[in-house]
């Protein structure tokens, strides 16, 4: 699952890698994205999506999400924020994934230009204007609810999510393989040859 603003062809070098090791992959674009039609969507919507494409086209054995998609997909498997079955799988690889709803509102705010003071009214507006509670969008409050296979893979200088949203997911899962990468950032990571080599172990696992 890509991320906010990218595309599933810009996870092309993890669906080489699995390809290669012999395992089928399966790739979108999240609505508004790539080639999917619309022009705005929400977290709730991409984990609506995944879980449609998933129930569409069969079981999966692991799931791979960069960025906003990690952590899409990582609440893809609780029963919050978005109702519903949830995802199944054995295993989950999370790159570069904020954990908190507040990493990714702050990323808005500094990419606006705005006082990261907005933070509360941002989530006022997810509260009362959706209906959703801001609490819920938090992998760690979810963290038994994610695959028994964990794999979280963060740089220690991502400019976009802090290494600590990595390290927060981590100390609830402590079973989880936490790769900390340096000098990748937050898109670089996605053609590491460490990062591709711990998501290949992950689904042959």
């Amino acid at each position: 699952m890509h991320g906010w603003s990218s595309r599933a062809t810009h996870l092309a070098a993890i669906v080489r890698t699995l390809t290669r090791a012999g395992r089928d992959c399966l790739a979108f674009d999240a609505p508004a994205h790539g080639d999917s039609p619309g022009t705005v969507t929400t977290m709730p919507q991409v984990i609506r999506s995944l879980r449609a494409v998933v129930a569409a086209h069969g079981p999966v054995d692991a799931v791979v999400g960069h960025s906003f998609g990690g952590m899409a997909a990582g609440l893809a498997f609780a029963a919050l924020p978005q109702p519903g079955p949830p995802l199944l799988a054995g295993a989950l690889a999370l790159i570069a994934a904020p954990t908190i709803i507040d990493s990714m509102t702050r990323r808005f705010l500094a990419a606006e230009g705005l006082p990261f003071d907005r933070v509360a009214g941002l989530h006022r507006v997810l509260r009362d204007g959706y209906g959703y509670d801001p609490a819920d969008f938090d992998l760690a409050r979810v963290a038994d609810r994610l695959p028994p296979r964990l794999l979280i893979c963060h740089d220690a200088d991502d400019p976009e999510v802090p290494f600590a949203d990595a390290g927060r997911l981590a100390a609830a899962r402590p079973d989880a393989e936490l790769l900390r990468t340096e000098r990748l950032g937050h898109l670089r990571i996605l053609f590491a040859r460490p990062v591709l080599a711990a998501v290949a172990r992950l689904v042959r696992g």
